[in-house]
């Protein structure tokens, strides 16, 4: 099953290439930066998937494959493509009910944000976000970066009281020019704040 460059899924023509894929991308990278008990209960999801969630979670390796490509990467970009796909794998079959209405970079951006939490945080966190924020943050930029920008912006305004229905309302409603400024603008402030405790 050799890969391209810019893919990692991109020989999975059924869903038993798509599990050999992964398991021998997880035994070749000897590491994967997701919440190691989350990383065994997407493991075992894989192998007990219906067809139905078969067919869905190939799908959904296949948007990775393209929504994550950045140029240049190594091993196309294995090290970020597996965890978000791994962390969707979780949604899809465990949680299926939960992530029902999300498109693919709306579940894409979820399972990014999620690879970091323990599975029994996994309907929680998609709850806490919701579709209509999850949906005004993809639809607001295309590219995959800024959209996790603005993911982690709004998570700062609901954390601050703000409900997730003025926040998506104001993501949709303020120029994108504007809502770049202040997301990295709060990036900035963050990563100074962590600076000073390191």
């Amino acid at each position: 099953m050799a890969r391209t460059t810019s893919k990692v899924f991109g020989e999975a023509e059924t869903y038993e290439d798509l599990k050999g894929i992964v398991f021998q991308t997880l035994l070749d990278n000897n590491h994967c930066y997701m919440n190691e008990t989350a990383l065994q209960t997407a493991l075992s999801s894989l192998q007990m998937a219906s067809e139905s969630q078969q067919k869905q979670v190939l799908r959904y390796a296949r948007h990775i494959d393209r929504k994550l490509s950045t140029p240049g990467a190594a091993r196309g970009n294995a090290y970020h493509k597996i965890p978000a796909f791994l962390a969707g794998s979780i949604y899809l079959i465990n949680y299926p009910e939960t992530v029902k209405g999300l498109t693919l970079d709306e579940l894409t951006l979820l399972s990014r944000y999620a690879t970091f939490e323990p599975p029994e945080l996994f309907e929680p966190t998609a709850i806490f976000f919701g579709q209509e924020l999850l949906g005004a943050i993809t639809a607001k930029h295309f590219d995959y970066m800024f959209q996790w920008t603005f993911l982690d912006y709004a998570e700062s305004k609901l954390q601050q009281g703000e409900t997730k229905e003025d926040v998506a309302a104001y993501i949709r409603d303020v120029p994108i020019e504007q809502l770049k400024e202040e997301a990295f603008e709060y990036e900035r402030k963050s990563l100074q704040e962590v600076g000073m405790y390191l």
